[in-house]
């Protein structure tokens, strides 16, 4: 199941924090709506962080190229 959760700073900043199942689930995710993508760049001054499996976030980064990737390494 997916995970959406915004979090805020002060008044000026907000964190938004989504998780999926997989690389799939995110990658399907983005695609249908990438057509907001760009205008929340242009309105929003935005970090994209992209954390999980290489296998699972390697098919993002074509999609988010100018996002930083973390390769988890372990967990529980």
């Amino acid at each position: 199941m997916p995970f959406f959760n915004i979090t805020t700073c002060g008044s000026d900043k907000a964190y938004v924090r989504e998780a999926y199942k997989d690389g799939a689930a995110a990658l399907f995710h983005l695609k249908n709506m990438g057509h907001m993508i760009p205008k929340l760049f242009e309105v929003s001054d935005i970090t994209v962080q992209v954390q999980g499996p290489a296998k699972e976030i390697e098919p993002l980064r074509e999609i988010l190229p100018d996002a930083d990737f973390y390769e988890a390494i372990s967990g529980f």
